[in-house]
């Protein structure tokens, strides 16, 4: 199974529309792009290994593995009201009038839950990140409050 993060980049976060078979599933959150984010940037664009991973503290979690990353990336829901610190993909399930990420939590469990039974009937599970709007990361954009 492969899914499709298709992100664009706003000054503040990353946002993406994760489909699985051509229908939109639920969005994705991640940190700014390098050039609003020096600190440490979205994932760069590729196809990854998403891998089931087991905490005592949390459970049965997801992680995506792959070249361009040196170590796991875990998703995780937003607690607290805050998107966790760190390099993660944060799965939401709609955004509100106020563009306020609502049902994180069971947008994580839907793709844990649909990951997992995929795993069970022995298929590899795939995450391919594009951009929709890489080209368009440019001076011009840095003064948009969105670069859409």
């Amino acid at each position: 199974m492969r899914l499709l993060l298709n992100r664009k980049y706003l000054l503040d976060k990353t946002v993406g529309k994760l489909s699985m078979n051509g229908k939109k599933f639920m969005y994705i959150l991640e940190k700014a792009h390098k050039l609003f984010n020096h600190s440490g940037p979205c994932i760069p664009e590729g196809i990854y290994k998403i891998i089931p991973c087991f905490n005592e503290d949390s459970g049965w979690y997801l992680s995506l593995e792959g070249k361009r990353i040196k170590e796991p990336i875990a998703f995780k829901p937003i607690k607290e009201n805050k998107i966790p610190q760190g390099p993660c993909l944060v799965p939401v399930t709609f955004f509100n009038e106020k563009r306020i990420p609502m049902y994180s939590n069971l947008a994580n469990i839907k793709l844990r839950d649909r990951v997992f039974q995929a795993l069970e009937e022995g298929e590899e599970v795939e995450l391919e990140i594009i951009s929709s709007n890489d080209k368009t990361l440019s001076k011009k954009c840095l003064q948009k409050k969105e670069c859409i």
